[in-house]
């Protein structure tokens, strides 16, 4: 199993490693040196705005005086406790007697041949999270494959082909059926791979991923902006990104990927089912291969209500742009609501400005609603369901030097906080407002060492929003990138970040939500979402919000996509050298012709990493926090130690569905 823990151990056995200041993006985490601050530009240090502070306790003990022991009259045999290791609760599965081995629902399953199979062509499976490049090969790999979910619920996974010789395909798949004919919703898609050498120009060495997952039918359409090649078929075979320069990029042999996904309802049957491949050759009609996939649903179901809060940004102007450039026809409220709506199917609340009506804000899976201006807060102040869904977000990651907008310091940012806490008690009336402002700084902002920007945050913010790296373990520091928002003096006078944050919401109320970007890279020991990054971690980031009692995600942009010239019908993009595939979790369906967009690999894990959030917190409530809690550490012990091993985080959720269902 891999996991970043094995290397954590052994470089805190040897103990040699001093830690350094750790960079992420522009910035330095974790330095004893206080920036340079003018008094004069402080914060005025003034009782928080609307506080419930509370004085310290005048009354005096009444514990009573200790007392000597009595001397014993035996011999003291007994051995001194052995001490604890510190990094042994971060040992995935540390304590635990659970039974994480795999478990398969479905021993009898079926391995059909195809009229016409050829023997040269490959077909296997693997779990969704496998992210497969183009040019590896599996030659024995699983000839069928068990999804297990629950209802109300979807559920995907992969399959790949390759042929030795050049071919043109058509791909078909029947409905997942049960033995009493009951049917579950079935989507094929075509993976797209980022292009070789657009990638090897600006990230040499690295394989050839895929990421976009195109709807099986769009991509053969033949529709204005459709496929690129030109056909009712997907090409496999051997290939070359310079089919024109064979002598310095010559043709290899390559593999093509495909996504399965299964949609339950609240209604659907539990028990057993299965689809049926068939590959054929599109010259021929020949079939060429067949194969099964089974979905085994069990009796638990997910509610419409999504436990995890999200606000995922949607940029509309540029979502717009996109749908433009390619001439699509359709009015711009449609091409937002189609984004809107397709990103809640993926139980992901869409954050913009365009107005979908009071109907569609209450649906349960639109779990916030960012108001901007007091008429909003307005409207839907006096309704209880919108009410509770309604926060604030003003300044985004305070503390940041912003030399171009006269903040240099990043203090300014710090300071509008206050104001903006006084304009929404004072003018908006909002006397229970509710505040956000993703941070991943402290400046100390006096020259009193004792107050820093958090403490002031803490007067005015109660959805606290650090990034995920902010609750590293000052256990862990001498993992290799490990970064962290607080110094080391920080933790002498407040105790660790992740306890500090949670006495201040112990204290004062609020929430605790969590946020990426480009930082921390995909070179970093943490989760993220971006293209190069462990295809588990868009799924297991969800269990590490669980573990740190995270109630909420935020993402600063969903559709950054830019075409380049010619080849935007290639879907290629400029991707952020810092980390690729930041802000671009869909691609716009105008590329093949369709209003809905087209979704990442990484967004469908993340949807299943939000849905196992939401599985957990059923176990808790059925079973206990440390339950759940214990099932978690299968997966992740911190930030910083979890698995990438893709069987684990499958074996774990069998076993999540079956405590659930009490099989």
């Amino acid at each position: 199993m891999k996991t970043r823990l094995t290397s954590i151990l052994l470089l805190a056995l040897a103990a040699v490693m001093l830690l350094s200041a750790c960079t992420g993006g522009e910035h330095s985490y974790d330095t004893d040196t206080d920036p340079v601050t003018d008094a004069t530009e402080q914060p005025t240090e003034t009782e928080p705005v609307g506080s419930n502070s509370s004085t310290e306790s005048n009354v005096e003990s009444t514990a009573p005086e200790p007392t000597e022991p009595e001397p014993s009259t035996e011999e003291q045999t007994t051995e001194p406790p052995a001490p604890v290791d510190p990094l042994a609760q971060y040992e995935l599965g540390y304590g635990s007697s659970m039974d994480m081995s795999a478990y398969d629902p479905i021993p009898d399953k079926v391995l059909p041949t195809a009229p016409n199979d050829d023997p040269d062509f490959l077909l296997w499976f693997d779990h969704i999270t496998e992210k497969i490049d183009r040019y590896t090969i599996v030659r024995d790999g699983d000839p069928t494959y068990v999804m297990q979910m629950g209802k109300n619920e979807m559920e995907g996974c992969q399959f790949f082909v390759h042929s030795p010789v050049e071919k043109r395909i058509t791909v078909k798949i029947s409905d997942f059926t049960n033995a009493n004919g009951d049917t579950l919703t079935t989507e094929l898609g075509v993976e797209y791979y980022v292009e070789d050498g657009y990638v090897d120009m600006k990230f040499p060495g690295k394989p050839v991923y895929p990421d976009a997952v195109v709807p099986y039918d769009a991509y053969i359409s033949k529709t204005e902006g459709g496929n690129y090649e030109e056909g009712p078929w997907v090409s496999v075979g051997p290939y070359s990104y310079k089919p024109w320069e064979p002598e310095k990029y010559p043709y290899r042999d390559t593999s093509r990927a495909f996504v399965v996904q299964a949609i339950t309802t609240p209604d659907t049957v539990p028990g057993a089912y299965v689809a049926t491949i068939e590959i054929c050759d599109a010259d021929t009609g020949a079939c060429i291969k067949m194969a099964n996939v089974y979905t085994y649903v069990y009796n638990v179901t997910l509610s419409e209500e999504t436990a995890l809060d999200t606000t995922f940004m949607i940029w509309q102007s540029k979502i717009l742009e996109q749908y433009a450039n390619f001439g699509f026809n359709a009015s711009d409220y449609d091409i937002l609501k189609a984004t809107a709506d397709f990103l809640l199917k993926y139980r992901i609340t869409p954050t913009g400005t365009v107005d979908f009506g009071t109907e569609w804000l209450k649906n349960p899976r639109v779990t916030t609603i960012r108001v901007t201006a007091k008429d909003q807060y307005d409207r839907f102040k006096d309704d209880p369901v919108l009410k509770e869904k309604l926060y604030f977000y003003g300044q985004d990651e305070p503390g940041v030097s912003r030399p171009n907008i006269g903040d240099p310091t990043g203090k300014n940012s710090v300071t509008k906080l206050k104001e903006e806490a006084e304009m929404l008690l004072n003018n908006w009336g909002w006397t229970d407002y509710r505040m956000v402002s993703p941070f991943e700084m402290n400046i100390s902002y006096t020259t009193d060492k004792s107050k820093d920007q958090i403490d002031f945050m803490s007067r005015y913010v109660n959805i606290w929003c650090p990034k995920f790296f902010s609750f590293t373990p000052r256990v862990l520091k001498d993992t290799p990138g490990a970064q962290f928002t607080h110094a080391e003096r920080d933790d002498r006078r407040f105790g660790e970040f992740e306890e500090r944050i949670k006495g201040y919401i112990t204290e004062k109320g609020g929430d605790l939500w969590a946020y990426v970007s480009c930082v921390p890279a995909y070179t970093a020991p943490y989760q993220n979402i971006l293209l190069y990054s462990d295809g588990t971690e868009a799924r297991t980031m969800f269990w590490t919000c669980y573990e740190l009692d995270v109630t909420g995600f935020l993402y600063w942009h969903v559709a950054n996509y830019e075409g380049v010239g010619g080849n935007t019908f290639t879907m290629r993009c400029p991707f952020p050298k810092e980390g690729p595939g930041d802000g671009i979790l869909i691609y716009p369906g105008a590329v093949y012709g369709q209003l809905d967009p087209i979704p990442s690999l990484r967004l469908i894990c993340m949807r299943e990493g939000i849905e196992d959030y939401q599985l957990l917190c059923m176990l808790e409530e059925a079973k206990g926090e440390d339950y759940a809690k214990e099932l978690t550490h299968h997966i992740v012990t911190s930030t910083i130690t979890f698995t990438e091993d893709d069987d684990t985080v499958y074996n774990v959720h069998s076993y999540l569905l079956r405590a659930l269902a009490g099989e």
